[in-house]
């Protein structure tokens, strides 16, 4: 079964300059996939998953490949299943980071404290629906496309 090691060498490879876009999809999909991850870490690897899938779009296309498209399609949907499914405890937005905070801090597992703990995250839910929406292929396509949300 894998360790806990396993996760932080992946942050830090992760971490690393001019990695290859599709090597950190494979990454991230086979990171997603182990046992045992915090709902904090599932957060984290989706919001980090989305955006790297909409990143990698090869120059070459003008909008994203319908599977790459249907995959970031069920990856949100799972964000928006588990924000949902811990009713508040976390949220995703804009978060002001300390001066005295460490930099690796988000990085590190935290969890709601108390009966009204919260967890904010780094990042932004509408932002990715209004990627996925503008991945969107011409107006033939996006009505198929977007009866599939």
């Amino acid at each position: 079964m894998p360790q806990r090691a396993d996760a932080d060498d992946f942050v830090s490879a992760f971490l690393l300059q001019n990695t290859d876009r599709r090597e950190q999809l494979t990454i991230l999909t086979t990171l997603q996939g182990l046992p045992g991850l915090s709902v904090y870490a599932r957060l984290r690897i989706l919001l980090i998953l989305l955006s790297t899938r909409f990143d990698f779009n090869p120059a070459s296309h003008a909008y994203m490949p319908l599977d790459d498209w249907s995959k970031a399609r069920d990856e949100l949907k799972e964000l928006l299943a588990l924000l949902v499914e811990q009713n508040g405890r976390y949220q995703v937005g804009d978060v002001t980071v300390d001066d005295d905070a460490d930099e690796d801090d988000e990085w590190k597992e935290k969890e709601p404290k108390g009966e009204n703990g919260v967890v904010r995250i780094r990042g932004s839910v509408g932002a990715l629906v209004e990627r996925l929406d503008e991945e969107v292929r011409p107006p033939s396509t996006s009505r198929f496309l977007r009866s599939q949300l």
